[in-house]
Protein backbone atom coordinates (compact mmCIF):
# COMPACT_ATOMS: atom_id res chain seq x y z
CA UNK A 1 0.00 0.00 0.00
CA UNK A 2 1.15 3.32 -1.02
CA UNK A 3 2.17 5.51 1.77
CA UNK A 4 1.89 9.63 1.78
CA UNK A 5 3.89 12.03 3.78
CA UNK A 6 1.72 14.61 6.03
CA UNK A 7 3.65 17.95 6.74
CA UNK A 8 2.34 19.62 10.34
CA UNK A 9 2.73 23.02 10.27
CA UNK A 10 1.28 26.03 11.69
CA UNK A 11 0.71 28.25 8.03
CA UNK A 12 -0.35 26.25 5.47
CA UNK A 13 -2.85 26.03 4.79
CA UNK A 14 -3.67 29.14 6.25
CA UNK A 15 -7.08 28.63 8.76
CA UNK A 16 -10.50 30.12 8.04
CA UNK A 17 -11.40 33.49 8.51
CA UNK A 18 -12.09 33.59 11.98
CA UNK A 19 -9.99 30.68 13.11
CA UNK A 20 -6.76 30.04 14.33
CA UNK A 21 -3.67 27.36 12.81
CA UNK A 22 -2.26 25.40 15.79
CA UNK A 23 1.29 24.96 16.82
CA UNK A 24 3.13 21.76 16.66
CA UNK A 25 5.88 20.52 18.02
CA UNK A 26 7.80 17.21 17.71
CA UNK A 27 10.90 15.19 19.63
CA UNK A 28 13.97 15.40 18.28
CA UNK A 29 14.49 13.32 15.23
CA UNK A 30 15.93 9.81 16.54
CA UNK A 31 19.31 8.48 14.83
CA UNK A 32 17.24 5.66 15.02
CA UNK A 33 14.85 5.33 11.86
CA UNK A 34 13.18 2.51 14.05
CA UNK A 35 12.20 4.67 17.39
CA UNK A 36 8.98 6.53 17.52
CA UNK A 37 8.79 10.05 17.61
CA UNK A 38 5.96 12.18 19.41
CA UNK A 39 4.25 14.76 17.39
CA UNK A 40 1.81 17.21 19.87
CA UNK A 41 -0.38 20.55 19.10
CA UNK A 42 -1.09 23.42 21.03
CA UNK A 43 -3.10 26.67 20.75
CA UNK A 44 -1.04 30.16 21.38
CA UNK A 45 -1.81 31.72 24.10
CA UNK A 46 -3.86 35.61 23.97
CA UNK A 47 -1.93 38.05 23.13
CA UNK A 48 -3.08 41.73 24.12
CA UNK A 49 -3.25 45.01 22.26
CA UNK A 50 -0.19 47.40 23.32
CA UNK A 51 -0.96 49.79 20.56
CA UNK A 52 -0.32 47.53 17.57
CA UNK A 53 -2.85 45.15 17.87
CA UNK A 54 -3.28 41.71 19.27
CA UNK A 55 -3.34 37.83 19.16
CA UNK A 56 -5.77 35.93 19.37
CA UNK A 57 -5.43 32.81 21.52
CA UNK A 58 -5.87 31.04 25.14
CA UNK A 59 -7.01 33.84 26.97
CA UNK A 60 -5.17 33.91 30.79
CA UNK A 61 -7.07 31.99 33.28
CA UNK A 62 -8.52 34.25 35.97
CA UNK A 63 -7.54 33.87 39.48
CA UNK A 64 -8.55 32.91 42.70
CA UNK A 65 -11.92 35.44 43.79
CA UNK A 66 -11.93 37.30 40.14
CA UNK A 67 -15.32 36.21 39.60
CA UNK A 68 -16.57 37.50 42.53
CA UNK A 69 -14.37 40.56 42.65
CA UNK A 70 -16.68 41.42 39.10
CA UNK A 71 -13.39 41.07 36.90
CA UNK A 72 -13.22 41.04 33.62
CA UNK A 73 -11.10 40.70 30.55
CA UNK A 74 -9.43 44.04 29.32
CA UNK A 75 -7.84 44.21 25.51
CA UNK A 76 -4.69 43.98 26.84
CA UNK A 77 -4.94 40.73 28.66
CA UNK A 78 -5.45 41.51 32.14
CA UNK A 79 -8.18 41.03 34.54
CA UNK A 80 -9.61 44.33 36.26
CA UNK A 81 -12.75 45.19 37.93
CA UNK A 82 -14.69 48.07 35.95
CA UNK A 83 -15.70 51.30 37.44
CA UNK A 84 -19.46 51.75 38.83
CA UNK A 85 -21.19 53.55 36.30
CA UNK A 86 -21.96 57.20 37.24
CA UNK A 87 -20.03 58.70 39.99
CA UNK A 88 -19.12 56.85 43.21
CA UNK A 89 -20.94 57.96 46.46
CA UNK A 90 -18.59 59.00 49.35
CA UNK A 91 -21.01 59.75 51.35
CA UNK A 92 -21.83 57.90 54.60
CA UNK A 93 -24.22 59.98 56.66
CA UNK A 94 -27.05 61.90 56.68
CA UNK A 95 -26.58 65.63 56.03
CA UNK A 96 -23.36 64.65 54.18
CA UNK A 97 -22.15 66.99 50.84
CA UNK A 98 -20.33 65.86 48.37
CA UNK A 99 -17.66 68.44 47.30
CA UNK A 100 -14.72 68.97 44.94
CA UNK A 101 -11.15 67.23 46.69
CA UNK A 102 -8.18 67.13 44.92
CA UNK A 103 -7.99 67.19 41.36
CA UNK A 104 -11.80 67.48 41.40
CA UNK A 105 -12.74 64.32 42.95
CA UNK A 106 -15.58 63.93 45.14
CA UNK A 107 -15.46 64.17 47.99
CA UNK A 108 -17.50 63.82 51.51
CA UNK A 109 -17.70 66.70 53.41
CA UNK A 110 -19.46 65.50 56.77
CA UNK A 111 -22.80 67.20 58.15
CA UNK A 112 -22.00 70.66 60.11
CA UNK A 113 -23.49 71.60 63.52
CA UNK A 114 -27.12 72.79 63.40
CA UNK A 115 -26.63 76.79 62.57
CA UNK A 116 -22.97 76.83 60.84
CA UNK A 117 -23.18 78.29 57.35
CA UNK A 118 -20.87 76.29 54.45
CA UNK A 119 -18.20 78.76 53.53
CA UNK A 120 -15.91 78.61 50.24
CA UNK A 121 -12.33 78.96 50.81
CA UNK A 122 -11.44 79.62 46.72
CA UNK A 123 -10.47 77.02 44.57
CA UNK A 124 -7.48 75.74 46.34
CA UNK A 125 -8.93 74.55 49.28
CA UNK A 126 -12.09 72.64 49.72
CA UNK A 127 -15.45 74.50 51.76
CA UNK A 128 -15.85 73.89 55.21
CA UNK A 129 -18.64 74.67 57.68
CA UNK A 130 -18.21 78.35 59.93
CA UNK A 131 -20.07 80.01 62.11
CA UNK A 132 -21.82 82.27 60.67
CA UNK A 133 -20.15 86.08 61.39
CA UNK A 134 -22.00 89.45 61.96
CA UNK A 135 -23.92 90.43 64.65
CA UNK A 136 -24.23 87.77 67.37
CA UNK A 137 -25.19 85.17 65.26
CA UNK A 138 -28.79 84.22 63.40
CA UNK A 139 -30.48 81.15 62.53
CA UNK A 140 -32.47 80.92 58.70
CA UNK A 141 -35.71 79.29 59.13
CA UNK A 142 -39.11 79.83 60.77
CA UNK A 143 -38.07 82.30 62.72
CA UNK A 144 -35.30 85.02 62.96
CA UNK A 145 -32.96 85.23 66.16
CA UNK A 146 -29.95 87.67 67.71
CA UNK A 147 -30.06 89.84 64.40
CA UNK A 148 -29.00 93.41 64.82
CA UNK A 149 -28.94 96.43 62.31
CA UNK A 150 -26.40 99.29 63.56
CA UNK A 151 -25.97 97.35 66.72
CA UNK A 152 -29.77 97.56 67.40
CA UNK A 153 -31.46 94.42 68.05
CA UNK A 154 -34.40 93.55 65.41
CA UNK A 155 -36.60 90.22 65.81
CA UNK A 156 -40.06 89.34 64.39
CA UNK A 157 -42.52 91.25 66.15
CA UNK A 158 -45.92 89.11 65.41
CA UNK A 159 -46.03 86.58 62.87
CA UNK A 160 -44.07 87.54 59.63
CA UNK A 161 -43.22 91.07 61.09
CA UNK A 162 -40.27 92.06 60.83
CA UNK A 163 -39.52 95.11 63.44
CA UNK A 164 -36.81 97.38 62.44
CA UNK A 165 -35.11 99.90 64.86
CA UNK A 166 -34.72 103.63 64.22
CA UNK A 167 -31.05 104.02 63.18
CA UNK A 168 -28.60 106.82 61.85
CA UNK A 169 -29.98 107.63 58.19
CA UNK A 170 -27.16 107.42 55.66
CA UNK A 171 -25.54 109.80 53.65
CA UNK A 172 -25.66 107.50 50.67
CA UNK A 173 -26.10 104.42 48.85
CA UNK A 174 -23.64 102.20 46.99
CA UNK A 175 -23.87 101.70 43.42
CA UNK A 176 -26.89 99.17 42.21
CA UNK A 177 -28.27 99.39 46.10
CA UNK A 178 -30.98 101.04 47.43
CA UNK A 179 -31.27 101.33 51.73
CA UNK A 180 -34.29 100.92 53.89
CA UNK A 181 -33.76 102.26 57.37
CA UNK A 182 -36.01 103.89 59.69
CA UNK A 183 -35.88 107.41 61.40
CA UNK A 184 -38.29 110.61 62.90
CA UNK A 185 -41.10 111.19 60.56
CA UNK A 186 -43.66 113.73 61.36
CA UNK A 187 -46.50 112.40 63.17
CA UNK A 188 -50.17 113.94 63.96
CA UNK A 189 -51.19 116.75 65.54
CA UNK A 190 -51.28 115.97 69.23
CA UNK A 191 -53.17 118.82 70.23
CA UNK A 192 -56.45 117.96 71.25
CA UNK A 193 -59.88 119.97 69.54
CA UNK A 194 -59.77 123.26 72.18
CA UNK A 195 -63.38 124.13 73.29
CA UNK A 196 -61.98 126.29 75.41
CA UNK A 197 -58.85 127.81 76.71
CA UNK A 198 -58.02 124.83 78.91
CA UNK A 199 -60.83 122.51 77.60
CA UNK A 200 -60.21 119.19 77.14
CA UNK A 201 -56.33 119.51 78.12
CA UNK A 202 -53.49 121.92 78.22
CA UNK A 203 -53.66 125.85 77.87
CA UNK A 204 -54.17 128.28 75.26
CA UNK A 205 -52.84 131.56 75.57
CA UNK A 206 -52.45 134.53 73.02
CA UNK A 207 -50.81 138.02 73.33
CA UNK A 208 -53.80 139.15 72.17
CA UNK A 209 -56.80 138.55 70.55
CA UNK A 210 -59.74 140.36 68.39
CA UNK A 211 -62.75 141.30 70.80
CA UNK A 212 -65.83 143.17 69.81
CA UNK A 213 -68.51 141.94 72.04
CA UNK A 214 -70.73 139.62 71.51
CA UNK A 215 -67.73 138.69 68.65
CA UNK A 216 -64.78 137.26 69.99
CA UNK A 217 -62.19 135.59 67.45
CA UNK A 218 -60.53 133.74 70.46
CA UNK A 219 -57.16 132.16 70.65
CA UNK A 220 -58.45 128.64 71.67
CA UNK A 221 -60.46 128.33 68.62
CA UNK A 222 -57.07 127.71 66.23
CA UNK A 223 -56.98 124.85 67.94
CA UNK A 224 -60.36 123.47 67.45
CA UNK A 225 -59.37 121.49 64.13
CA UNK A 226 -62.83 122.69 62.71
CA UNK A 227 -62.36 123.99 58.93
CA UNK A 228 -65.64 126.49 59.10
CA UNK A 229 -64.48 128.93 61.91
CA UNK A 230 -62.41 131.50 61.87
CA UNK A 231 -59.02 131.08 63.71
CA UNK A 232 -57.30 133.47 66.03
CA UNK A 233 -57.39 137.54 65.43
CA UNK A 234 -54.73 139.64 66.70
CA UNK A 235 -56.17 142.95 68.92
CA UNK A 236 -55.60 145.26 65.49
CA UNK A 237 -52.22 144.53 65.75
CA UNK A 238 -49.73 142.87 62.73
CA UNK A 239 -47.92 140.90 65.05
CA UNK A 240 -47.98 138.67 68.10
CA UNK A 241 -48.04 135.17 69.62
CA UNK A 242 -50.28 132.40 70.20
CA UNK A 243 -49.28 129.53 72.62
CA UNK A 244 -50.40 126.43 73.92
CA UNK A 245 -49.24 124.65 77.08
CA UNK A 246 -48.91 120.44 77.18
CA UNK A 247 -50.04 118.91 80.82
CA UNK A 248 -46.11 117.06 80.70
CA UNK A 249 -43.32 117.80 78.12
CA UNK A 250 -43.62 116.21 74.79
CA UNK A 251 -41.06 115.95 71.44
CA UNK A 252 -42.18 117.54 68.20
CA UNK A 253 -40.77 117.35 64.83
CA UNK A 254 -42.80 120.46 63.38
CA UNK A 255 -45.83 122.36 63.38
CA UNK A 256 -48.37 123.21 60.78
CA UNK A 257 -50.02 126.95 60.01
CA UNK A 258 -53.43 126.87 57.87
CA UNK A 259 -53.85 130.53 56.98
CA UNK A 260 -56.28 133.40 57.60
CA UNK A 261 -58.56 132.00 55.24
CA UNK A 262 -62.01 134.63 55.88
CA UNK A 263 -61.71 138.13 55.03
CA UNK A 264 -58.55 140.03 53.63
CA UNK A 265 -56.91 136.89 52.74
CA UNK A 266 -53.89 136.67 52.75
CA UNK A 267 -52.87 139.98 54.17
CA UNK A 268 -53.47 138.83 57.61
CA UNK A 269 -51.55 135.61 57.25
CA UNK A 270 -47.88 135.74 58.75
CA UNK A 271 -45.11 136.38 56.55
CA UNK A 272 -42.30 136.17 59.24
CA UNK A 273 -42.46 134.10 62.54
CA UNK A 274 -40.36 132.01 65.06
CA UNK A 275 -41.12 129.19 66.61
CA UNK A 276 -40.22 128.63 70.11
CA UNK A 277 -39.97 126.15 73.03
CA UNK A 278 -39.79 126.64 76.90
CA UNK A 279 -39.88 123.92 79.70
CA UNK A 280 -41.30 127.30 82.06
CA UNK A 281 -43.36 129.16 79.61
CA UNK A 282 -40.74 132.24 80.82
CA UNK A 283 -36.99 131.50 79.18
CA UNK A 284 -37.94 130.22 75.30
CA UNK A 285 -35.53 128.60 72.96
CA UNK A 286 -35.92 129.45 68.83
CA UNK A 287 -36.70 126.49 67.16
CA UNK A 288 -37.45 127.24 63.87
CA UNK A 289 -37.44 130.75 62.09
CA UNK A 290 -39.84 130.84 58.72
CA UNK A 291 -39.87 133.88 56.04
CA UNK A 292 -42.39 133.67 53.06
CA UNK A 293 -44.26 135.22 50.38
CA UNK A 294 -48.07 135.99 50.64
CA UNK A 295 -48.24 134.09 47.36
CA UNK A 296 -47.54 130.86 49.25
CA UNK A 297 -50.20 130.51 50.85
CA UNK A 298 -53.05 128.70 49.91
CA UNK A 299 -56.63 129.87 50.98
CA UNK A 300 -57.40 126.92 53.82
CA UNK A 301 -54.27 124.99 53.07
CA UNK A 302 -52.42 124.20 55.84
CA UNK A 303 -48.27 124.35 55.16
CA UNK A 304 -45.63 122.14 57.32
CA UNK A 305 -42.67 122.94 58.96
CA UNK A 306 -39.82 120.78 59.85
CA UNK A 307 -38.03 121.42 63.32
CA UNK A 308 -34.25 121.07 62.28
CA UNK A 309 -34.21 118.05 65.17
CA UNK A 310 -36.70 116.87 67.32
CA UNK A 311 -37.76 119.38 70.11
CA UNK A 312 -38.92 118.40 73.70
CA UNK A 313 -40.56 121.02 75.92
CA UNK A 314 -43.78 121.35 77.92
CA UNK A 315 -44.82 124.91 76.02
CA UNK A 316 -44.98 125.91 72.07
CA UNK A 317 -45.59 129.21 71.02
CA UNK A 318 -45.83 131.09 67.39
CA UNK A 319 -44.64 134.99 67.52
CA UNK A 320 -45.65 136.66 64.52
CA UNK A 321 -43.22 139.47 63.49
CA UNK A 322 -44.57 139.94 60.32
CA UNK A 323 -47.76 139.84 57.86
CA UNK A 324 -48.44 141.49 54.67
CA UNK A 325 -49.20 144.74 55.67
CA UNK A 326 -53.26 144.27 57.27
CA UNK A 327 -53.51 145.57 60.57
CA UNK A 328 -54.46 142.61 62.21
CA UNK A 329 -52.46 138.98 62.00
CA UNK A 330 -53.88 135.52 62.29
CA UNK A 331 -54.23 131.98 62.03
CA UNK A 332 -56.53 129.43 60.78
CA UNK A 333 -55.04 126.58 62.65
CA UNK A 334 -51.80 126.02 64.52
CA UNK A 335 -50.86 122.04 64.74
CA UNK A 336 -48.45 120.65 66.52
CA UNK A 337 -46.74 118.01 64.99
CA UNK A 338 -45.07 114.60 66.93
CA UNK A 339 -42.48 112.76 66.31
CA UNK A 340 -43.11 108.99 65.00
CA UNK A 341 -41.03 106.00 63.45
CA UNK A 342 -41.09 106.40 59.58
CA UNK A 343 -39.78 103.77 56.96
CA UNK A 344 -37.76 105.42 54.52
CA UNK A 345 -35.29 104.34 51.30
CA UNK A 346 -32.43 106.13 50.00
CA UNK A 347 -32.00 105.76 46.43
CA UNK A 348 -28.58 105.19 44.57
CA UNK A 349 -28.90 108.75 43.51
CA UNK A 350 -29.29 109.71 47.18
CA UNK A 351 -32.60 110.62 46.80
CA UNK A 352 -34.56 109.56 49.94
CA UNK A 353 -37.95 108.88 49.40
CA UNK A 354 -40.37 108.02 52.63
CA UNK A 355 -42.26 104.74 52.32
CA UNK A 356 -44.43 104.89 55.55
Amino acid sequence: MPTQTINLNNTTPVAPAGAQNIEWQADPASLDPTVARNVSAYFSAFTGDTGAGGKMGFVPAPAAGDAAAGKVLKADGTWYVPPAAGMANPMTTRGDLIVGGAAGAPTRLAAGTAGMVLQTNGPSAAPGWVSPSGGSGGSVGNSLTNLEINGAPIGLNGVGVISIPEGTPPSSSPGGCVQIYVRNAVGANIVPRMVGYAEPSGVVSASSEYRNEPNVIAAYRAFDNQAPSEGWLTAQIPTGWLQYQFANVVTLLGYAITPWSVDTFPYRSPTAWTFLGSDDGTTWVTLDTQSVTPASWVISTPRTFLLSSPASYQYFRLNITANDGDGYAGVRLLQLLATRAGLFVLLENGVEAQLA
